[in-house]
């Protein structure tokens, strides 16, 4: 996003970084449950707008829908195989230690990179 001339002071809460005339944000770790609040000085005076993380990082939620659904799988095959007394060597327990630590990863992918999307208006001056 451009930050024009007339905006004096820029806040954001949470990552974000500015590069010139250019604000980025940082949206690695925002859930899908949280907002993004900008704290704007213009020419209209001080507000705060805040902006709900409702859109995914593609990459990221496909990344742990899969990751997660392999590793589930794994692991309830695992736990199938050791109820039925199937535990000869420790190749089970491997998989359910494994298969359970890929879930949680597959699960924190899928909830974490969320961002308000294309569409965020800031209401800057310039926007007008």
């Amino acid at each position: 996003m451009r930050v024009p001339d007339c905006v004096q002071r820029l806040e954001v809460e949470g990552e974000s970084q500015r590069l010139g005339d250019k604000l980025v944000f940082d949206h690695g770790l925002d859930a899908p449950w949280t907002w993004t609040d900008v704290v704007i000085d213009d020419d209209r005076g001080q507000r705060v707008v805040r902006i709900a993380n409702t859109t995914p990082h593609a990459g990221r939620l496909a990344g742990g829908l899969l990751v997660g659904g392999v590793s589930g799988v794994v692991t309830a095959v695992a736990l199938a195989d050791m109820s039925d007394g199937r535990i000869a060597d420790y190749g089970p327990i491997y998989a359910v230690v494994f298969g359970s630590i890929g879930t949680a990863f597959g699960l924190f992918l899928t909830l974490t990179g969320w961002g308000p999307g294309r569409g965020a208006d800031l209401g800057l001056c310039a926007d007008r």
